[in-house]
């Protein structure tokens, strides 16, 4: 897989083929862009009150306060829905929206093919990126039908990676460990597209 091995005094170095960093730069024309600091950012889902749009959170908030006699936060965006139109008579519009996608268009074929190359290339690299390993997940979850905004989240990702091409992971040398350590992290409803979880975390033998 063109991976280098390093075998050092202080242990194993593991590190992903760079060209692939290198190439797809070039191939998404980021060259002379500034780096970005993360390879990605948190969407937030979009509701429209009254011809105002607000996130989930604003919403549920602006119900809780309104709404005396409540005592714990509305947590179901459906909850809310119901709440609003029932107790407030406020207008909410059924659909939904992501940040940055209220124009958001299909790609042509060159950019939809130009979209598959380049995010199969970060996925390649992606098991040696713990970096990028959930950005590059969710660009591939698009690979079938990419948005305008799709090739946005890509051309962030290329960013971050203008910035940080490389990252050498060190194995350095120990003796057996009796234990294993885990972290692990969730996000409720992380994704505003579905509305499932999104979670990770790390198994550590020494």
């Amino acid at each position: 897989m063109n991976k280098i091995v390093r075998e050092t005094d202080e242990g194993i170095e593991l590190e992903a083929d760079p060209r692939h960093v290198e190439i797809a730069i070039k191939e998404l024309g980021i060259e002379s862009c500034k780096a970005a600091a993360t390879p990605g950012s948190k969407e937030h889902q979009k509701l429209e009150i009254n011809g105002r749009k607000m996130t989930q959170s604003e919403a549920r908030r602006r119900i809780q306060e309104e709404d005396e006699g409540i005592d714990k936060p509305i947590e179901a965006i459906s909850e809310a829905r119901e709440s609003a139109g029932k107790d407030k008579g406020w207008k909410i519009d059924g659909s939904t929206a992501i940040d940055g996608d209220d124009d958001d268009e299909p790609l042509g074929p060159d950019d939809a093919r130009l979209y598959r190359g380049v995010a199969a290339r970060f996925n390649y690299i992606a098991p040696d990126r713990a970096d990028i390993a959930y950005a590059v997940k969710e660009t591939a979850r698009s690979m079938s039908a990419p948005k305008t905004s799709d090739l946005k989240k890509l051309r962030r990702l290329g960013k971050y990676l203008l910035g940080r091409p490389r990252l050498v992971m060190q194995f350095k040398w120990q003796d057996m460990p009796s234990t294993i350590t885990t972290f692990t992290d969730s996000d409720w409803a992380g994704c505003a597209q579905t509305a499932k979880s999104t979670s990770g975390g790390a198994l550590c033998l020494g």
